[in-house]
């Protein structure tokens, strides 16, 4: 009777072990939990009638493309880059880097590459902020600007 017992323990104590670590090498994927397409709006209220809609595709091989897209009849933009994981506070984030798409003047086109950094909110959304650059005129983010306003925060949600 001992000895059954004994393997019941033994039959818990690996079961439990088991579970641990299946969840905590889940826990630790490396960017599964980003992988993707999410949607934003970002209204600009000095223009309420034109909205800019943003398109995020996370994808498996470190890469992102960032689709912006005018409500006041411009056709859509494509920003195109890469991605790297980082942890601060426990919580995995990614700094995103645009490699294309972005032109930052017509003097001068590459002067900037711009990027942005991603975490996950308590709800599911994620929150990116954009890097800032400017010049004696100008201020360009990843996002780029509305009518009056330069965008440097979007939370996207999961299509």
């Amino acid at each position: 009777m001992k000895f059954a017992l004994k393997i019941k323990y033994l039959t818990f104590v690996l079961l439990f072990f088991v579970l641990c670590s299946s969840f905590l090498l889940t826990g630790c994927s490396l960017d599964g939990n980003y992988v993707g397409t999410y949607n934003s709006t970002f209204v600009d209220s000095q223009n309420d009638d034109i909205s800019i809609s943003f398109t995020l595709v996370i994808k498996e091989d470190n890469t992102f493309n960032l689709i912006r897209s005018y409500g006041n009849g411009y056709g859509p933009k494509t920003y195109s880059g890469y991605y790297k994981s980082y942890t601060n506070s426990g919580q995995k984030q990614l700094l995103c880097i645009i490699e294309e798409g972005f032109v930052c003047s017509i003097d001068h086109p590459n002067a900037w590459y711009p990027y942005f950094s991603i975490c996950r909110l308590d709800d599911g959304t994620l929150m990116a902020t954009s890097g800032t650059t400017s010049s004696s005129k100008y201020v360009f983010t990843a996002f780029g600007e509305g009518a009056v306003t330069k965008i440097t925060l979007i939370l996207f949600e999961k299509e």
